[in-house]
């Protein structure tokens, strides 16, 4: 009994170690054909330059010496390798044959203008718009002489108020149709500005706008009063540059750095400006004139955005009025112009020159203008200016290259005075010095009316300060020499001074 309850107890160990074994080879069989099949990874071994890189892998028991490689990565393939062959053959055939490259090898396109005047359009599919305008608040004093105040019974009142009161807006329809609409408030009276439309980028053409706008003669005249050097415009300007009128223009560069430009025109001549009175301008008069300018930067330096630059331009106008042709000018300070002046030419019509130029050399600037009117009735009329002005502050004048006109004036820092927890801080602006001449010759022709509006020569000097408190703000002290001598005998000749202070703001 013995013997057999011993072989029970083996025989039930053997069984019980059979099906562990079982159990164990059941579990690990598939787990060590799964990672059989995996790829070997290789872990490589960085080596210094000229030497051998020895590889070594998990399941290999002897390790694989393979090429040199460069310092600090691992051996190139020889893919890459022959690549490297072939870069080096070519290399030595350039450098044997370079004739042979520049005859077959075009040259790259290449623009005088550097990538800065290069601009992104945005697209514009929505209208846009921008509010726009400007305030400016005088005070003018007028010390007139009081024999001509007394011989045409008229003196000049001080002014103080608002010069300029004007709102608009501004924007795109899509993103080549431009507009601007701004009307001006003088009292009970509401007046046009800039209304017109403007669509862009035609081909050969450039741009095309319709409305009431500046016509293209005179570099001051078509300057912004926000950036002009005084607070009114030249006797020159004022006499001969027609402003504002309805009508339509071309105007386009003729290169891509807007060196040189054109403009184009057709205006009816002396348009009203007043919203309610747009019926005068249904007339088959032939009231119109027609002009053309041409603006050239001979010399103009991009890096500074035009610190320095030359600008020279000419303009030619034939004008045809209602009725004789007449000639007036205005104030270099305020709004009254010249007691007692006015001429009239015997004709109808007129042919009208100009000639610009401006310097910009840092903070230093010089602008000249000459204008000179010939009519079909023989008479001549005639006027010229030049201004200069110079930054103490370092700044410079800013210039328009599309328009070929000054723009705004940027200050290093703005003006300001606030106190702090350390004391009072504050920031100078710019300040600009400024002085000018000009004459309007309106000697020839007819008095417009004797005992009101005669034939005279008008001159002056001007001298004035600006104060930029920032770029859209500044501050000017203006004070004209005015001088009228009249042609007729009996007039007295007169010799005014004029003093004005401006606060002009403008967004």
């Amino acid at each position: 009994m013995t013997h057999i309850w011993n072989r029970l107890q083996f025989r039930a160990t053997a069984y019980r170690l059979t099906l562990t074994t079982c159990v164990v080879l059941l579990v690990w069989a598939p787990w060590a054909e799964v990672h059989a099949e995996e790829e070997e990874p290789t872990l490589p071994i960085l080596a210094p330059l000229d030497s051998q890189v020895i590889e070594t892998s998990w399941y290999q028991s002897e390790p694989v010496i393979v090429a040199p490689v460069t310092e600090g990565v691992v051996a190139e393939s020889a893919d890459q390798q022959s690549l490297e062959e072939r870069v080096a053959a070519l290399e030595k055939l350039v450098e044997a044959n370079p004739a042979d490259t520049s005859a077959t090898l075009p040259p790259p396109e290449t623009c005088d203008c550097p990538s800065s005047s290069l601009k992104r359009v945005d697209l514009i599919e929505d209208p846009t718009y921008k509010l726009r305008g400007r305030l400016y608040v005088d005070g003018i004093t007028y010390d007139d002489d009081n024999a001509t105040a007394a011989f045409f019974n008229k003196d000049r009142e001080n002014e103080f108020g608002f010069d300029t009161a004007r709102l608009g807006l501004e924007g795109y329809v899509y993103e080549n149709v431009h507009y601007i609409i701004e009307v001006e408030f003088e009292g009970t009276e509401t007046d046009y500005k800039d209304v017109f439309a403007e669509y862009q980028s035609l081909p050969g053409v450039g741009n095309f706008r319709a409305g009431f706008f500046k016509e293209p003669i005179g570099l001051e005249e078509l300057t912004s009063s926000r950036f002009t050097t005084f607070m009114e415009r030249s006797y020159a300007s004022l006499t001969f540059a027609p402003s504002r009128n309805f009508g339509v223009m071309m105007y386009n560069s003729l290169d891509a750095c807007d060196d040189a430009s054109w403009f184009l025109g057709g205006f009816r001549t002396n348009s009203d400006d007043s919203p309610n009175g747009i019926a005068t301008n249904r007339s088959d008069s032939n009231d119109w004139a027609f002009d053309a300018r041409f603006a050239w930067l001979p010399y103009y330096d991009e890096p500074s955005d035009g610190r320095y630059l030359v600008h020279l331009g000419t303009s030619y106008s034939y004008r045809h009025t209602l009725g004789p042709s007449e000639f007036e000018t205005g104030a270099w300070v305020g709004n009254q112009p010249p007691i007692g002046v006015g001429a009239m030419s015997t004709s109808d019509d007129y042919n009208q020159i100009g000639f610009e130029f401006a310097v910009v050399w840092g903070a230093m600037s010089v602008q000249s203008e000459y204008f000179q009117a010939f009519t079909t009735g023989g008479q001549q009329y005639n006027g010229a200016s030049v201004e200069c002005s110079y930054f103490l502050t370092g700044e410079n004048r800013g210039y328009d290259k599309r328009h070929k006109c000054f723009d705004r004036v940027h200050p290093f820092e703005p003006a300001f005075w606030v106190d702090t927890c350390d004391g009072c801080c504050c920031g100078r602006g710019a300040w600009e010095i400024a002085g000018g001449y000009s004459f309007s010759n309106l000697r020839e022709g007819l008095d417009i009316m004797p005992g009101t509006l005669e034939r005279a020569w008008v001159d002056g000097f001007i001298f004035g300060v600006n104060w930029y408190l920032n770029p859209h703000s500044r501050v000017m002290f203006d004070y004209n020499y005015e001088v009228t001598k009249f042609v007729d005998s009996g007039t007295p000749d007169s010799n005014a001074n004029l003093f004005g202070v401006r606060w002009q703001v403008d967004w």
